[in-house]
């Protein structure tokens, strides 16, 4: 009897088990987004009803939300909401990302401490990490903010400093930077290009030592390309950069501004509608000139200071002659003890003719104190005015994103000047202090809100990071270890070459999950009054009544983070993971 059917007979699609997987989840697919769709048509009509704004219309009004720090120009009179929630995300990625770098390298730190043979460094990282991660995250945020950076930093000019490196307590970190300016275009092909090589070289030197099956490092050669490439690119752009066709400068020397500009109308002088020169050096200079401050009594650093001066903070190399003078006639002995010539300082009485101020001596007398009838303590108040004369003052600036920047306000500037820089496609510009309050300007400013977060964030991510990269290292089999040591491999060798990358299969999946909780975990910056993406898009929220709309933005923009460090650590792991047979 033949078979009723052929072995060449396809089966019906209702009986085959792949595609009725395949259908039963297009259909679970097509269900989901019906009652997902559901939802937001009766969010949107509840809202509607409440009269509360459920499209994404409003995001173009002006916002008016003043910004305490931003990475891109803002003006909260000129820009709408969506450039308020675009910063936002700035803000949040402007952590995350060097964050996420930092923990990663303290974590590694922690972990290799943790596995020294040294017992002192054994126990350090052990306190470190059972200490840390043991504390709520919002505590060591507030520790940082408030109990360690503003109480115990200096005020204003009175700024820590080493070199072109400041901080204090008003403004943060300030660091010397480099912006681009309008010409960075003709240096943009050549960077790309020294990356693109750099990519090349690295993988022909990782194929190269491969296949020689010996110890090497592809970093060298392919750092030396970079720069090499990079260098001659800038070297070309900079021969061919041009200032902007009509740049003008406006400085006004009484009022201590600096404005670069196009000159649209030819008229010499700045309108209201002319647009800015950004990233422009400009050398500044008087040849004579007077400033003058009423010494005042301040509290800084947890301390009461009597006496103090303050005058805008100068560079030695900025003059060639400074001279500090009483205004009013005073009495012989009072003398000028400076902490920061010629800018900072105190008043005191040398009542032990030691020529040197000693500790008390910027304290008045009581007999002092009751023949002048003021209550002051020291030698504060406008009968002790101080004059700053200077000589030969000279000031290079960089022009900010919007072509404005402060130079120290000289009373009666003689033959005050500009230099225009030359054209470059990178401007390096340096932070400096226009007045004697807590302004600066130029170089990169870190906030301190910025600073405590960072610290906060990467402290706290890297504990749990150390654990999981020590116990991705204790996984690898001793005999790795024995086998590249009795291959001739130094320790180093051993570990770059042989423990590490094995280890690196184990610790990358947890690695992923840290990386995206530091990142949710920037959503506490309010607790240090950082204007991240979280509270940004709150306020806009409040302040629009378009709680539904900026609930979505926010909801996106977390989730193009999070895919983002996930897809490049997952592809990362696919290509180190072990491929069983």
């Amino acid at each position: 009897m033949a078979n009723s059917s052929s072995p060449h007979e396809s089966i019906p699609f209702y009986r085959n088990v792949k595609t009725i997987s395949i259908l039963a989840q297009i259909v679970f697919l097509i269900v989901l987004l019906i009652a997902i769709g559901i939802i937001v048509r009766n969010v949107i009509q509840g809202v509607k009803t409440l009269g509360v704004p459920a499209d994404f219309g409003w995001i173009g009004d002006r916002s008016g939300i003043p910004l305490s720090e931003s990475p891109i120009p803002y003006d909260e009179n000129i820009h709408p909401y969506r450039r308020v929630l675009w910063i936002g995300f700035l803000n949040t990625l402007k952590i995350a990302i060097p964050g996420v770098v930092l923990a990663t390298l303290l974590g590694i730190a922690v972990a290799l401490m943790r596995l020294s043979k040294n017992w002192i460094l054994r126990q350090i990282g052990t306190v470190y990490v059972e200490t840390v991660r043991n504390i709520p995250l919002a505590i060591q945020i507030f520790f940082w903010y408030s109990v360690i950076l503003i109480p115990n930093l200096p005020i204003g000019v009175n700024a820590l400093g080493i070199g072109d490196i400041f901080l204090n307590n008003s403004t943060g970190l300030s660091i010397p930077w480099l912006y681009p300016s309008q010409n960075f275009g003709l240096f943009l092909p050549w960077l790309l290009g020294a990356i693109g090589l750099a990519v090349l070289i690295y993988l022909f030197r990782r194929r190269q030592i491969f296949l020689s099956e010996r110890p090497g490092n592809p970093w060298t050669l392919t750092l030396a390309g970079f720069l090499l490439v990079a260098g001659i690119g800038y070297l070309f752009a900079q021969q061919n950069a041009k200032h902007p066709e009509g740049l003008a400068l406006d400085f006004n020397a009484g009022r201590g501004r600096l404005s670069s500009y196009i000159d649209a109308n030819g008229n010499e002088s700045k309108d209201r509608n002319e647009q800015g020169a950004k990233a422009i050096a400009v050398t500044v200079s008087i040849d004579s000139g007077y400033m003058e401050v009423i010494p005042d009594k301040r509290t800084e650093i947890g301390q009461v200071i009597n006496s103090g001066f303050r005058f805008a903070r100068l560079q030695s190399s900025e003059f060639s002659k400074a001279e500090v003078t009483f205004v009013n006639p005073v009495p012989d002995s009072l003398k000028l003890h400076f902490d920061k010539y010629p800018s900072i300082g105190q008043i005191y009485s040398d009542r032990n003719n030691n020529g040197t101020w000693d500790k008390g001596e910027e304290l008045r007398t009581a007999e002092e104190i009751a023949a002048s009838g003021t209550p002051e303590e020291g030698y504060e108040g406008s009968a002790y005015t101080l004059r700053l004369s200077i000589e030969g003052f000279k000031r290079r600036l960089v022009t900010d994103a919007f072509g404005e920047t402060r130079f120290p306000r000289f009373q009666d500037a003689t033959n005050p000047q500009t230099l225009l820089g030359a054209a470059t496609p990178l401007a390096f510009s340096r932070p400096s202090f226009p007045s004697e309050r807590t302004l600066m300007v130029g170089g990169q400013v870190l906030s301190n809100s910025y600073i405590a977060l960072l610290l906060a964030l990467v402290i706290y991510t890297a504990s749990f990071i150390a654990e999981i990269v020590r116990g991705g290292i204790l996984s690898v089999s001793k005999g790795q270890s024995e086998a590249s040591k009795a291959l001739g491999l130094s320790n180093g060798q051993t570990f770059n070459l042989v423990v590490f990358p094995q280890a690196m299969r184990i610790i990358i999946p947890p690695l992923i999950s840290n990386y995206l909780n530091l990142t949710k975990n920037s959503s506490l910056g309010f607790l240090a009054a950082y204007p991240e993406f979280f509270k940004i898009s709150e306020i806009v929220s409040n302040q629009s009544g378009a709680t539904v709309p900026t609930i979505l933005l926010l909801m996106a923009g977390y989730l193009l983070i999070s895919f983002s460090f996930s897809i490049i650590l997952n592809f990362y792991n696919a290509r180190v993971r072990l491929v069983e047979r």
